[in-house]
């Protein structure tokens, strides 16, 4: 499978995103790791019809859901 390089999403024409899933035969994608500042998740709008789970380890992190912002902390 082709992993993201530090955060860069890629998509396809329509805006969807391309996931390299973990196990085609169980299609899920976990992604442990450090999301710098000038990733492309900031920049990038995409879409994709996965259920997304997210966990801040340390600092806190800012995300838009459809249009609205929210400000996730550590725990």
């Amino acid at each position: 499978m082709i992993k993201e390089y530090r955060g860069l999403v890629r998509t396809r024409e329509d805006g969807s995103e391309i996931i390299n899933y973990d196990d085609p035969a169980f299609p899920s994608y976990i992604f442990d790791g450090y999301v710098y500042s000038g990733c492309t998740w900031e920049k990038v709008p995409h879409f994709h019809k996965d259920i997304e789970l997210l966990s801040v380890h340390s600092s806190c992190m800012g995300y838009s859901v459809n249009g609205k912002n929210i400000f996730l902390e550590k725990g």
